[in-house]
């Protein structure tokens, strides 16, 4: 678990857009080329150590520039029945999270799944 797909779905321009037109993330229309070119080059390794030079310098880009104030809820909520279907997450085998809101894993639980 990195930071990388939060920050970048908050501060990339690619997932902004004009005002008036509906922006997919980045709501705030924050536009920089300096974390742009970061997130990029995180999305282009896979080496630990530069990985986290890089949130260091996206961490100061955020308290520098104040783009936006991530409020992030840590509570994931979900229950479920085996009666009918078998397959689910487990805290054994926490193949996925399984709260119905939670994408991509919701469609990870669901190929899981199966008739008891």
């Amino acid at each position: 678990m990195t930071p990388y797909y939060e920050l970048r779905n908050l501060l990339h321009s690619a997932n902004t857009a004009p005002i008036g037109k509906p922006a997919p993330s980045n709501w705030e229309r924050f536009r920089s080329a300096e974390a742009d070119r970061l997130l990029d080059a995180f999305a282009r390794t896979s080496e630990s150590a530069q990985q986290h030079v890089i949130i260091d310098k996206l961490q100061e880009i955020m308290l520098r520039d104040v783009p936006v104030i991530p409020v992030i809820q840590g509570v994931w909520w979900f229950q479920w029945s085996d009666r009918v279907f078998v397959g689910w997450p487990t805290p054994e085998n926490p193949y996925a999270n399984p709260c119905p809101y939670c994408a991509p894993d919701l469609g990870v639980v669901i190929i899981h799944l199966h008739r008891r």
